[in-house]
């Protein structure tokens, strides 16, 4: 899904697992977006080049980190590989 750029089928995914009790949802994904959010703000405002890796579902819904960090101003964009550029110009 995350690379068709499907974030509502992935956020679909996460909400429809069973597993992540409301808790675990807080604590595993509202939280540590948030988090990740301060961290990148702060980075963000530093010199130099940063490399962050996240499990997809980090990225999808709600509460995810780019949305937080576009309520904090900063702007987002999704960088799409090669091949699905070509893909969408057809």
């Amino acid at each position: 899904a995350w690379s068709r750029g499907d974030e509502r089928a992935i956020a679909r995914a996460f909400a429809e697992d069973k597993d992540l009790t409301p808790r675990l949802r807080e604590v595993l994904l509202r939280q540590r977006n948030a988090n990740w959010t301060t961290w990148l703000k702060e980075r963000l405002a530093t010199p130099g080049t940063v490399f962050v890796a996240v499990g997809a579902g980090h990225l999808a819904g709600p509460t995810s980190v780019q949305r937080m960090l576009a309520a904090e101003g900063i702007r987002v964009d999704r960088i799409w590989p090669a091949r699905a550029r070509k893909k969408s110009r057809n």
